[in-house]
């Protein structure tokens, strides 16, 4: 009986080991497999990688990417090249690369630049419309420029013999653009002044070359045609200015022009000629 028992327990260490031998098989091929499948993954990832940057590459250096034409308008005063050199555009830019609010934002700190609209297609078009600013008037700040209806301060056009009256007296500031622009309260002096004077007649306005502003609620004019010098108060301009075109005549036919004209009062005009000064009272003058 024992032998028969010893014969038993070999046959079950033999069995056993024969299964932890294939159990052994098999986890070391489930493993090659696991690794050859990482293998292979990692592979397909970088192979994929390469080609999706390829491609990438490929298209960022595709001429049908590039910007193909360039449209600007309502540049009357601003050269294209000068645009083109602000906003960083040539023919070599891709399209992708165009930011219109980019572009829109470089192009408004051009102070001749009042507002500009930026557009693209996908046929590789930029299109760039722009709105120049109108001047109004000269202002002296040390160097003669243009202002706007604004206050906005920009550099003279090229090559162009302005007419303007030149104004001066006035302070700037910066705005919020960071361009130069004329303060609030001068500037609502400008306006009301040439508003007054366009109102009462444009050939007034036009013959006038100065107007001083340099003393608080008191005006300044010279004029093209006499060396007068005229001074009245802000208010009521236009009476005040109706009164003047009346006095023109006087100028005009005397045969000497007066050295001023004081209309700061109401209903009485001091006119200074040299050795005398004559009061006009309600159409009469009076020397004295």
């Amino acid at each position: 009986m024992a032998k028969r028992l010893g014969a038993n327990g070999r046959k079950r260490n033999a069995d056993r080991k024969v299964k932890v031998k294939s159990a052994a098989r098999k986890f070391g091929m489930s493993i090659i497999i696991v690794l050859l499948g990482v293998t292979a993954l990692t592979a397909l990832f970088i192979y994929s990688y390469k080609g999706i940057i390829t491609i990438a590459l490929n298209i960022k250096n595709s001429q049908v990417f590039t910007v193909k034409a360039i449209e600007i308008t309502g540049n009357k005063h601003i050269d294209k090249q000068t645009i083109l050199e602000e906003c960083g555009i040539s023919d070599s830019t891709r399209s992708f690369a165009v930011k219109e609010c980019d572009v829109r934002k470089v192009l408004m700190k051009n102070p001749w630049i009042d507002n500009v609209k930026v557009g693209k297609n996908l046929d590789g078009k930029v299109t760039i419309k722009i709105k120049e600013r109108k001047p109004v008037a000269l202002v002296n700040l040390g160097a003669i420029y243009y202002i706007d209806r604004d206050g906005y301060i920009f550099p003279l056009a090229k090559n162009v013999i302005s007419e303007m009256p030149i104004i001066c007296g006035l302070k700037d500031t910066i705005g919020g653009s960071g361009i130069r622009k004329v303060r609030v309260d001068d500037m609502k002096r400008v306006k009301a002044f040439i508003k007054a004077a366009l109102s009462v007649n444009n050939e007034l306005f036009q013959s006038i070359t100065q107007i001083d502003l340099s003393e608080k609620h008191k005006i300044k004019l010279s004029f093209q045609a006499y060396t007068t010098i005229v001074e009245l108060s802000d208010d009521n301009l236009e009476t005040r200015l109706g009164q003047l075109l009346k006095l023109e005549k006087l100028i005009q036919n005397g045969s000497r022009h007066p050295e001023k004209i004081d209309l700061s009062y109401q209903n009485i005009a001091f006119v200074t000629i040299p050795d005398s000064v004559v009061v006009k009272k309600q159409g009469k003058a009076v020397a004295e």
